[in-house]
Formats: structure tokens, sequence, C-alpha cells
């Protein structure tokens, strides 16, 4: 539902909604893994379901992860680009910025 407020993340809200759990023509599977304080109040690895040729970038939004938050994206254990195109099977590794001294 566009415009919903994100209850992990006060203060954000979906830009555009994804209905999992869907499957059939046009729809793939996808395995999403999040690290670090991405799984905080989401998940540590889910299965989920998204239209076929779902850029990486819809799922972060998804997630309410914006790219100034995003440390590494890998799909397949491979960097990739937020506009890559997944494809049914897809691993996609949510890794955030990691600060240190």
């Amino acid at each position: 539902m566009p415009g919903a407020t994100n209850p992990c993340c006060p203060g954000r809200t979906r830009t555009f909604s994804l209905e999992n759990g869907l499957t059939g023509a046009g729809m793939m599977n996808i395995t999403v893994k999040l690290f670090a304080n991405f799984r905080i109040g989401r998940f540590k690895e889910a299965q989920r379901n998204y239209p076929d040729n779902t850029p990486c970038r819809l799922v972060l939004q998804e997630l309410y992860i914006t790219e100034e938050e995003l440390g590494v994206l890998m799909v397949n254990s491979r960097h990739a680009d937020p506009d890559q195109e997944l494809k049914d099977g897809d691993i996609v590794s949510i890794f955030p910025l990691v600060g240190g001294g």
C-alpha cells in the first residue's frame, strides 16, 4: 500500500507494494538474506516472491533500505548493482555500511 508507514523504521514509508506468497506465471522465488543491523525488526533469511525481472532496487525499497545505508549488495555471491534484474532462484544478500576506527 503506497504511503504505508514502516513498522520497523518509523518515519519511512513504503513507496510501492509487492504481495509475497503469490505464485504462477510471471512470478519468481528469490531468497533474501539480511546481515547485521538490517535484521533488526526484519528477518535473517526469507523466501519471497516477486514479479519476473524485478530489479534489486525494488527489493531494497520493499525492505525500507536506502542506498545511503547500503554497504554491499550481492546476487548469487557476486557484487550487484541496485538496477540488476533478478531471476528465479537468485539469492540476494544485503549488507549495511560498516564503520569503525
